[in-house]
């Protein structure tokens, strides 16, 4: 039995209430910046990482993020993909600037 649901998704009595909870934008928008933050403080605490080698690895990780969630959430990929996009920008400018 299928039950129409919001945004014209179809849900089963197979769907869990926690992946119906994780994948709303909402809810993973708030979680993976807390993830991207996350990953911020243990780069610089606990790898003691310059910042260069900080904004490398969340380029990497906004993209990987950006292409590997658009099926999932797509309010993550769109999120994702923009930090990613305007880091590099961010990153290509400063570099060209510096010499």
């Amino acid at each position: 039995m299928h039950i129409f649901a919001h945004a014209q998704e179809l849900h089963t009595e197979t769907t869990s209430d926690f992946e119906h909870f994780i994948t709303n934008g909402f809810t993973a928008a708030p979680l993976f910046l807390a993830a991207v933050i996350l990953v911020v403080i243990i780069l610089k605490n606990v790898a003691h990482a310059q910042l260069h080698h900080i904004a490398l690895a969340l380029l990497a990780i906004f993209f990987f993020t950006g292409i590997m969630s658009y099926t999932l959430v797509p309010a993550i990929s769109i999120i994702s993909l923009t930090l990613g996009i305007g880091l590099a920008l961010f990153l290509s400018l400063a570099a060209i600037s510096k010499g």
